[in-house]
């Protein structure tokens, strides 16, 4: 890579959306659940859903093992880089292959 700014600029940017959205799933799509909030859209909320199924049916059960087996507050650390971790990996893996292409196109 050339020049890494290229690169990870746009990197960083998607993986703040991912963690908004992170945060939207965990408190909104509960509340949507519950019906008090409503449901603007089958395209927003079933997304959103699903992120907030990954968090709470995998990451969570995960850290609170870790924070029985050490400290409470470990866990909550834990659940925090599994959430921050998966979504600059998911930004990485899709920015690579716009990165590529720009790259292509500008070599030629």
């Amino acid at each position: 890579m050339a020049d890494p700014k290229r690169y990870w600029k746009p990197v960083l940017i998607l993986t703040v959306v991912f963690l908004a959205a992170a945060a939207l799933a965990c408190w909104v799509v509960p509340r949507v659940r519950d019906g008090t909030v409503p449901a603007v859209g089958g395209l927003i909320w079933h997304p959103l859903g699903a992120i907030q199924l990954l968090l709470t049916e995998v990451y969570w059960p995960i850290a609170a093992r870790v924070g029985e087996a050490t400290i409470p507050t470990v866990g909550v650390v834990i659940s925090v880089v599994l959430t921050v971790g998966s979504a600059l990996l998911l930004a990485m893996v899709i920015w690579l292959p716009f990165y590529l292409l720009r790259k292509r196109g500008t070599s030629s």
